[in-house]
């Protein structure tokens, strides 16, 4: 572990933009506090196993108000990604990722407000030159395909429809560089 790492910032002409970040890290944990103006916050992490994480924040408005905090923590185990977090707006956040074979992979995310929440994607990247993206909610169906062209630009063709109306929309991009 190495010592606390201090990073301050002022505009001269305006002392009360004054923010000051103190931050320790280790090779398994990470705590970091900060002030300014607006709030005092902070947040820590913590990786007691080789396969997870937990943290944790708070911050609370220099003017008064309420403390808010989160906590959460995320595993990887036999490849499976998943992760838990509960945010200051008292709603729990859940994800899941993994592949079931290679060149595929399903991710899943939702939160404690309901089933409405919950969004299943799919990226398909074996399909030659090629990749495809599927994504799913409680109201719309989305699917994606991307193409690498040359070796600067990309290609992207993408088409979505709400359930309610099946009337599907489509966009197209072009990158290059």
């Amino acid at each position: 572990m190495s010592g606390i790492k201090f990073k301050g910032k002022v505009n001269p002409a305006d002392a009360s933009s004054a923010a000051l970040t103190a931050e320790l890290k280790s090779d398994k944990n990470t705590v970091i506090a900060s002030v300014d103006k607006k709030k005092l916050a902070g947040s820590g992490t913590v990786a007691p196993f080789k396969v997870g994480v937990f943290g944790g924040g708070f911050e609370y408005p220099v003017s008064g108000g309420a403390l808010s905090f989160s906590l959460g923590g995320s595993a990887t185990v036999s490849g499976v990604f998943a992760s838990c977090v509960y945010t200051p707006k008292k709603v729990f956040n859940f994800g899941m990722m993994f592949s079931p074979m290679p060149k595929l992979t399903v991710a899943a995310t939702g939160d404690s407000t309901g089933a409405d929440s919950a969004t299943v994607g799919l990226k398909h990247s074996g399909l030659g030159a090629f990749t495809l993206g599927l994504k799913t909610s409680a109201k719309a169906l989305s699917a994606v395909i991307v193409k690498k062209v040359g070796k600067d630009a990309t290609a992207v063709f993408g088409a979505t429809a709400k359930y309610a109306d099946m009337k599907p929309a489509f966009g197209f991009q072009l990158t290059i560089g």
